[in-house]
C-alpha cells in the first residue's frame, strides 16, 4: 500500500458518543456533497449538513455559481458543469440582477374573505416580508412568507416571474430559487416561454403539482429541485414533460414508497433522501438507464429492500447512498450480488449493522468508497473484504469493534485511508 493513512485516533477503549458522532460520508439531512463526477480518484469526500430547509435552499442557490467552489457543498447542479458554465459564464461583467417590485407584506383584510388582501409597505413583527435577491450572478432567490390563499399566492409568483421573462442577456437569470414558505399550489403554465436552466421550489407546504405547472420548460430546464415540502408521491405527469433534465430533487417529503418513476432518459443524479420510503417497486429505476447518483439516506429501507430491488441494470451507477435507513444485523452474500458491479462509492453508514462476514462486497469489484461508520460492527470476520482490490477509503470508525486480525484487510491492495477512530480496540494484528 502506497501513501497509506490510518486513522486511530480516540480509539481504544473508547465508547461510541452520539455527541461526538459526525456524518463524514452520507448524505446526511440536506446534505450537499463535494464529489467530483470521477470517483476514481483516492481523495476523500466531503460533506456538510443542512439540518432544515431554510439552510438548505440558501446554499442551493449558492453554490450554483462555477466559480464558488468550497469543500463542504454542492447543489444538485454540478460545480464544474459544462453545459452550465457555457450559459452563466457569459456578459458576467456586465450582468446585474433585475429588478422586482413585490409586496413586502400581504396582509389579510378579513378572515371572513380569505381572497381579499392588501398590500403593506412595511414589514410586520411576526411575518417576514416577501424579498427577492441575487447573491450569486444569475441566480435569483426570492423566499418570505404567504398565507397559502389561491389569489394571493397566484399573483405573487405571476410577478417574479413576470420580472424575469424575455429578459436582455445582461439581466437573464439561469436558476429561479422560490423558497416562498406557504405556497400550497404552482399556477398551470406559469412558466411558459420562461428561459431558465434550473429551479428550485422548496415551500414547505407544497402537497400536489399540477400535470401542467411545468408547461414551457420542456426545451429549458436540466436541474429541478423540490425538496423540504410535503409530497406524498412523485407528480409524475408533470415532470415526465422534463425530459432534458439531468438532476432531480425530491429529498425532505412524505414519499412513502417510489413504484414508479418519469421516463427521463438524461437523469444522472436522483436525490429521494430523507422521505419515509419503505418500499421500491421491481425495476422501478429503469426508466433512468443513464442514472450514475442514487441518494436513499434517511429512509426506512432495510436488508430486504437491497435484496429484493434489483439494481444492477443501472449499468452507468457510481453512487449509490443508503445511510441512515433500517439496515440491521450481519452483512453476508449474497446481499450486494444485484447491484451494479461498476458501483465506485457505497454509502451504508449510520445504520445498525452489527458484523460483516467473508466476502460481503465481492461482487463489488469497481467499488472505491465505502462507508461503514456509525454502525454497531463489533465483528469483521477474516477476507470480509475480499474482492475489493480498487478500494481507496474504508471508514469504520464510530463503531465497537475490538479486535482485528492480519486478514481482516486482505485484498485491499490500493488502500490509500482507513479511518477506525470510535472504536473499542484493544488488539490490532495487522498495523
Amino acid at each position: 500500500m502506497n501513501k497509506f493513512v490510518l486513522v486511530l485516533f480516540c480509539c481504544f477503549k473508547l465508547s461510541k458518543s452520539g455527541d461526538s458522532t459526525r456524518r463524514v460520508g452520507s448524505n446526511h439531512g440536506s446534505t450537499r456533497w463535494n464529489r467530483s463526477e470521477s470517483s476514481d480518484s483516492g481523495d476523500s469526500e466531503h460533506f456538510h449538513d443542512f439540518s432544515n430547509s431554510t439552510e438548505h435552499n440558501e446554499n442551493f442557490s449558492q453554490y450554483f455559481h462555477p466559480t464558488n467552489i468550497t469543500d463542504s457543498t454542492e447543489s444538485i447542479f454540478p460545480v464544474n458543469s459544462t453545459q452550465l458554465n457555457l450559459v452563466i459564464n457569459s456578459s458576467l461583467v456586465n450582468w446585474r440582477c433585475p429588478n422586482i417590485s413585490i409586496p413586502i407584506i400581504f396582509n389579510q383584510l378579513s378572515s371572513s374573505s380569505p381572497s381579499s388582501y392588501s398590500y403593506s409597505s412595511s414589514p410586520s413583527l411576526s411575518t417576514p416580508p416577501l424579498s427577492c435577491q441575487c447573491e450569486v450572478s444569475r441566480t435569483l432567490r426570492c423566499d418570505g412568507v404567504v398565507s397559502g390563499n389561491k389569489k394571493q399566492t397566484k399573483h405573487i409568483l405571476s410577478t417574479i416571474i413576470n420580472s424575469i421573462r424575455n429578459k436582455e442577456e445582461n439581466e437573464s437569470i439561469t436558476l429561479l430559487d422560490l423558497s416562498i414558505q406557504g405556497v400550497q399550489f404552482i399556477p398551470v403554465n406559469i412558466f411558459q416561454d420562461l428561459d431558465i436552466r434550473g429551479l428550485v421550489l422548496s415551500t414547505g407546504n407544497l402537497v400536489n403539482i399540477s400535470s401542467k405547472s411545468f408547461q414551457g420548460l420542456e426545451d429549458f430546464l436540466v436541474a429541478l429541485g423540490l425538496p423540504g415540502n410535503k409530497l406524498e408521491s412523485i407528480p409524475l405527469q408533470a415532470i415526465s414533460i422534463l425530459r432534458g433534465l439531468t438532476r432531480l430533487d425530491l429529498s425532505g417529503n412524505s414519499l412513502g414508497g417510489v413504484y414508479s418513476l418519469p421516463d427521463l432518459p438524461d437523469l444522472e443524479y436522483l436525490d429521494i433522501s430523507r422521505n419515509r420510503i419503505e418500499v421500491l417497486a421491481a425495476g422501478v429505476f429503469q426508466t433512468l438507464p443513464n442514472l450514475k447518483h442514487l441518494i436513499l439516506s434517511e429512509n426506512r429501507l432495510d436488508l430486504n429492500s437491497i435484496r429484493e430491488y434489483n439494481l444492477n441494470h443501472l449499468s452507468y451507477l457510481t453512487t449509490l447512498d443508503l445511510s441512515s435507513n433500517l439496515l440491521t444485523g450481519h452483512l453476508r452474500s449474497p446481499v450486494f450480488d444485484l447491484l451494479p458491479s461498476n458501483l465506485k462509492i457505497l454509502d451504508i453508514s449510520f445504520n445498525n449493522l452489527t458484523g460483516l462476514e467473508l466476502n460481503t462486497f465481492n461482487i463489488l469489484g469497481s467499488l472505491n468508497q465505502l462507508f461503514l461508520q456509525g454502525n454497531l460492527l463489533d465483528e469483521i470476520e477474516d477476507d470480509s473484504f475480499s474482492g475489493l482490490s480498487r478500494l481507496h477509503n474504508l471508514d469504520l470508525s464510530h463503531n465497537n469493534i475490538l479486535t482485528l486480525s492480519d486478514k481482516s484487510f486482505s485484498g485491499l491492495t490500493e488502500l490509500v485511508f482507513l479511518s477506525l477512530s470510535h472504536n473499542h480496540l484493544q488488539v490490532v494484528f495487522f498495523i
